[in-house]
């Protein structure tokens, strides 16, 4: 609209499904401000600054099951040219012109002059009505004086009188119908004179903001109609000149006075009836005509469309990172630092295999595999991605903000499973640590962010250098203790993962972050569309590495649930893999955590006044209590664990402020992530499976007796 973009709400829009088609109506009043063309300033650059825009957004989050039942109808719609028809009335926007000169259509005006003549003509001037082909066009007018047969001097039927309609298409004036359009003099209210002949009416008007009076170098965008008889005015003079003269000869007394003389007014004819409008608008309907331009609304751009396709885009992947660039110069490699939080994607779903496009004029194209180098195994850990930049990439692709070039990392599926990324930094070079004769210790501390400022030989090239982040990896020196450890255990396993044992001291050797590793043998995960579904403990040939890592020098999202991130385990893979049978199939995973739920009430001693604030404080200690690793830095977590409601209740009544207790109860949910369950009273919890930790619940029902 002329103010920047319109939003439309019920009931100016609506929508319906007809036949088959998705019919959208948008209906506007006079206090809506006009329909212009796109203006980048005030619309934004995105579309074309030739023609109005009209942009649908398909909210389907917040209308509940009528959201769901439109997406499962319109998902995979297709559609071919949308289809645009305008019925409009009411317009005064025009500009008019009259054989006498430029007539105000907000005014009174005559429209074929003071005395009309047979081929007086004016002439109305409209973009919005030319610039669409029409199927229907009306003059909306008010007559001054409606006609009367009987009144005037010429008379004659009201529905004698029309005009005949021409229409200017490049340049020249094209004739209509050759029937004249009555002028519906009789008419009280509002009289219609309806245009035809318009198969001969230009369509290709431009379209502006304000209509300009027709000159000569006009081309189209105005109609001009012809007046088919006149109204007597010309006879009207004649015989009234006539009739004054020869009254004017007769007096009462005889021979004719000089000075003074006397008519009869009956005698004289009555004026003829002169057309004059006080109102004027214009009404019409246009034919269905295909869209100039139509495009698909991304994201964060838009894609030009043609021929039939899916209603909505096509979006191939559950999520995406769009990283753009500025100051690119193709061909060229672009180095980022992705720097994620471990631990932070959903740890029961099947990590996806990330895909990588860079988007250019013809839109997103896919990265061969040597383009990319992935050091971050699918954001599953911090680390350089980079990526060799073809000559065709491009900074004005439309489906992005111009000006960037533009990188897509997408998960296809189970994008939650994906880590959530703290930032990322272009240009990023990986430093290793070289030893020159430092302290044995040094590489045991990570080194902190911000340490390293400078380039030891300075290099013209590089205007600056950061540290964003803290080392890693780095690894103490071994002392004497660890050294007859790790000799004794390769004796034994010979670097080769054959059994059990072998699996998890070689895993616990490779990786100093995870405090307990269990190798089942004969176990498989079951999965469904990525979700772990359950565990298949008799499947020959799968072993399944479970790993708890530390959780007193990394931060855990849940701390009483202590996930490895997806980079160590996919280390862990990587090293016992490179060790075992070939015929295995190896999986390394994080434990399955079994919540405890605990429902009692107690009684405090007597001198026990707060007792909301030592309710609390018995369900800060059960929780600490059956996940002791919250203190401990995870260790005490253990497999196939074991709680007894004997043992709860004699922990709580130990506590110094409990009596006694009344109605406990002793809850086992084995399936967190499912949200129904049913309690059901247990004496004794036991793990469900072989990678099963118990572990406490987020809250429990503290009650009073």
């Amino acid at each position: 609209a002329e103010e920047g973009w319109l939003d439309l709400i019920s009931p100016a829009f609506s929508a319906s499904l007809k036949a088959g088609e998705l019919v959208i109506t948008i209906t506007l009043d006079g206090d809506d401000p006009p329909i212009v063309p796109a203006d980048a300033d005030l619309h934004g650059p995105e579309y074309p600054p030739d023609a109005p825009v009209l942009e649908v957004l398909v909210d389907f989050a917040g209308a509940g099951d009528a959201a769901a039942q439109t997406f499962a109808i319109l998902r995979n719609a297709t559609r071919t040219a949308p289809q645009i028809k305008t019925d409009a009335s009411g317009l005064r926007q025009m500009s008019i012109r009259t054989d006498n000169g430029v007539a105000d259509p907000s005014a009174k005006f005559m429209p074929f002059g003071p005395q009309p003549r047979e081929g007086a003509r004016w002439v109305i001037g409209s973009a919005e009505v030319f610039s669409r082909a029409l199927a229907s066009l009306d003059i909306n007018v008010t007559w001054a004086e409606p006609y009367d047969d009987g009144d005037y001097f010429l008379v004659k039927p009201a529905s004698d009188y029309g005009v005949l309609f021409e229409f200017l298409t490049g340049g020249t004036w094209r004739a209509g119908d050759v029937y004249p359009a009555p002028l519906d003099l009789e008419n009280t209210t509002v009289a219609t004179i309806s245009a035809k002949g318009l198969y001969k009416a230009s369509s290709d008007a431009e379209l502006v903001a304000e209509d300009a009076p027709i000159t000569a170098r006009s081309r189209s965008g105005f109609l001009r109609m012809t007046l088919n008889t006149d109204f007597g005015h010309a006879e009207y003079i004649d015989k009234k000149t006539v009739a004054l003269i020869d009254k004017s000869k007769e007096t009462p007394d005889g021979p004719q006075d000089t000075a003074t003389y006397n008519y009869d007014a009956d005698d004289v004819p009555e004026e003829p009836y002169t057309p004059e409008i006080t109102e004027i608008s214009l009404s019409y309907e246009s034919l269905a005509a295909t869209a100039q331009r139509t495009y698909l609304l991304h994201p964060f751009g838009i894609e030009p469309v043609s021929g039939t396709a899916r209603i909505f885009p096509d979006l191939p992947y559950g999520g995406a990172l769009f990283v753009g660039v500025a100051d690119l110069d193709p061909p060229q490699r672009l180095s980022l630092l992705a720097e994620v939080a471990n631990g932070t994607g959903d740890p029961l779903l099947e990590a996806p295999e990330l895909e990588h496009g860079w988007l250019g004029a013809q839109g997103w194209t896919a990265f061969e595999k040597q383009e990319v180098d992935d050091r971050t195994t699918n954001l599953a850990g911090s680390g350089i991605l980079a990526f060799a930049m073809p000559q065709t990439a491009s900074d004005q692709g439309g489906l992005m903000p111009a000006g960037l070039h533009w990188v897509r990392i997408a998960a296809p599926v189970n994008a939650a499973a994906v880590n959530d990324l703290i930032s990322v930094d272009a240009q990023a070079i990986r430093a290793t640590f070289a030893d020159s004769r430092n302290d044995p210790a040094f590489v045991a501390t990570p080194l902190p962010s911000g340490t390293i400022a400078k380039l030891r030989s300075p290099d013209p090239a590089i205007k600056g250098l950061r540290q964003p982040y803290s080392s890693f990896g780095g690894r103490g020196q071994e002392d004497r203790l660890d050294y007859h450890r790790r000799a004794s255990e390769r004796l034994r396993h010979k670097d080769r993962a054959v059994t059990v044992w072998d699996h998890e001291h070689i895993a616990l050797e490779a990786l100093p972050s995870i405090y307990r590793v269990k190798a089942l043998n004969h176990t498989e995960l079951v999965r469904l569309g990525g979700v772990v579904m359950g565990d298949n403990e008799l499947s020959p040939g799968a072993v399944t590495v479970v790993a708890i890592p530390y959780t007193d020098t990394i931060s855990h999202p849940n701390p009483l649930r202590p996930y490895t991130d997806r980079a160590t385990l996919a280390r862990l893979h990587e090293t016992i893999a490179g060790r075992c049978s070939p015929f295995v199939r190896l999986e390394a995973a994080n434990p399955k955590f079994e919540e405890v739920h605990v429902e009692m009430n107690v009684a405090f001693l007597p001198d026990i006044a707060d007792t909301d604030f030592y309710r609390a404080q018995i369900e800060a200690a059960l929780i600490e209590h059956l996940t002791p690793w919250q203190q401990r830095g995870a260790r005490g977590a253990e497999f196939n664990g074991i709680v007894y409601k004997s043992t709860v209740i004699d922990f709580v009544e130990e506590l110094p402020y409990v009596d006694f207790l009344e109605d406990v109860k002793l809850y086992h949910r084995p399936s967190p992530e499912v949200p129904t369950w049913t309690p059901v009273d247990a004496e004794i919890i036991r793990a469900k499976t072989a990678r099963s930790i118990l572990v406490s619940a987020p809250t429990h029902t503290i009650g009073l007796v």
